[in-house]
């Protein structure tokens, strides 16, 4: 009997777990909202992509009429689901490239906020240099970029990202330079 009440709560859990993970219309509305924004954003910020973001969100928006169509509700998400990752298909690129650089500015200011010595305020300023103008090369190569398609517009973001994940990795090893080093723990006899 035991046995059998373990097996019943355990079923019971799966089944809510795998409810859990299906889309639901609420949620897939709001994503849609967030990606508009996105989308919004990404074609005011890099008009050199505009024409191949408006063919992606055009793609992305025919699903989610047809998405609007369908009564039953697991149907509905599930196609609602799709309009989302369709969109995503390449704006998630975009939104990638906008956090990592926030990051990078972030890590800039971190970094101008020390207080150090006039040695470590050179380094510092040559640190904060490359960060700057790995951001500017990134804003260069996006702005001068002609998409032909997809595949260009994730090559050329693809690039964009790495640039920006190298210039990430630099500015954070210069921040960790000025920290106090920690003791090594004592060794027990």
């Amino acid at each position: 009997m035991k046995r059998y009440l373990t097996m019943t709560v355990a079923l019971i859990a799966a089944a809510a777990f795998i409810a859990g993970c299906k889309p639901s219309a609420k949620n897939e509305v709001q994503y849609w909202e967030n990606n508009r924004k996105d989308f919004a954003e990404a074609v005011a910020k890099y008009p050199a992509f505009k024409d191949v973001l408006n063919k992606k969100m055009a793609e992305a928006q025919k699903i989610w009429d047809e998405s609007e169509k369908i009564s039953g509700d697991d149907a509905k998400a599930a196609k609602m689901k799709a309009a989302n990752e369709k969109l995503n298909e390449l704006l998630n690129q975009f939104t990638q490239i906008k956090f990592k650089s926030q990051g990078i500015e972030d890590a800039v200011a971190k970094l101008n906020a020390k207080k150090l010595t006039t040695p470590e305020d050179i380094t510092r300023t040559k640190a904060v240099n490359a960060a700057r103008a790995s951001l500017k090369e990134v804003a260069d190569m996006l702005a001068g970029a002609r998409p032909a398609g997809d595949e260009d517009t994730k090559k050329i973001t693809g690039d964009a990202i790495s640039k920006l994940i190298g210039a990430q990795g630099d500015i954070d090893r210069a921040i960790k330079s000025f920290e106090p080093a920690k003791a090594a723990p004592a060794k027990k006899k």
